[in-house]
């Protein structure tokens, strides 16, 4: 893969977004704090299928998945993989 550098396309200077030019080792602390408060509050679904077998559907030969259950859980964002281990297990 060749490398380029962002003076080989001296016209997209101008709709480049600044993200180039941000420190991101050390933002600003108000921005910190303020993104641990946003990502602590959100959510994420995952969805786990289990005891059950994904098969080709004889009609159209697109994948299922038949004769197993599905749990759909909704969980804090930054939770821990071993939590989220800990919490499908019930």
């Amino acid at each position: 893969m060749e490398k380029f550098s962002y003076n080989s396309y001296p016209d997209s200077a101008e709709s480049s977004p600044r993200s180039r030019e941000i420190e991101f080792d050390n933002p600003p602390p108000w921005e910190d704090q303020q993104q641990q408060q946003t990502q602590s509050s959100y959510k994420v679904k995952f969805m786990c299928s289990y005891g059950g077998k994904i098969q080709p559907r004889p009609h159209d030969n697109q994948l299922t998945y038949v004769n197993g259950d599905t749990k759909i859980m909704s969980v804090d964002r930054g939770i821990r993989f071993a939590t989220l281990v800990k919490i499908s297990m019930r």
